[in-house]
């Protein structure tokens, strides 16, 4: 009959027999350690692929003649509008369908504004001091590619809310806001 402390014993004569192993109680600190990093990993993957979420697909709503336009003029769609961060944030989503025409979008010099119409209070994109401003910025924007750009929300707009985007000549009226869960089926 072995014992505990004889397939302890067991054990450690065996690792003696390799250098690079470590004996189990020196051992034991490190596995917690590297299951947090492994989460921690596996979650920043999740978050640099948002397609790969666990909601399934996301259905493309009809073109309306305002999303027409947007193309046309833009060359961007809307892919959102919504709530996020305890309703603490507007995160403005948008797909670009025609890179040159989008380029004033992502002028660096412009300054994003979210428009409340029921009150007429701005809102602007926070800048935080290690991440910089809350929004996608490039001088090359990618045809079908996602950028988005988040708005601070003093608790002013609502679920349902109608507001104007505004980056330097861009305006955009009439979005309606979802709340943090999305449109309801």
């Amino acid at each position: 009959m072995i014992k505990f402390g004889g397939i302890y014993d067991e054990f450690s004569r065996i690792t003696r027999c390799y250098p690079w192993s470590k004996p189990l109680h020196r051992a034991l600190p490190e596995i917690p350690a590297l299951a947090c990093v492994f989460i921690i990993l596996l979650q920043f993957l999740i978050f640099i692929h948002p397609s790969h979420s666990i909601e399934g697909p996301v259905q493309e709503p009809a073109p309306t003649d305002g999303s027409v336009q947007l193309r046309e003029r833009w060359g961007i769609e809307v892919a959102s509008i919504r709530l996020t961060a305890a309703e603490r944030m507007v995160d403005f989503r948008y797909r670009v369908t025609d890179p040159m025409k989008a380029l004033p979008l992502f002028d660096r010099k412009s300054r994003p504004t979210l428009i409340d119409q029921a009150s007429g209070t701005k809102l602007n994109v926070p800048v935080a001091p290690k991440v910089g401003s809350l929004r996608q910025k490039t001088m090359k924007p990618e045809v079908g590619r996602i950028y988005f750009i988040l708005f601070g929300n003093p608790d002013v707009v609502k679920d349902g809310s109608k507001v104007t985007l505004v980056i330097g000549d861009v305006r955009i009226e009439n979005l309606v806001v979802e709340g943090e869960g999305g449109a309801q089926p």
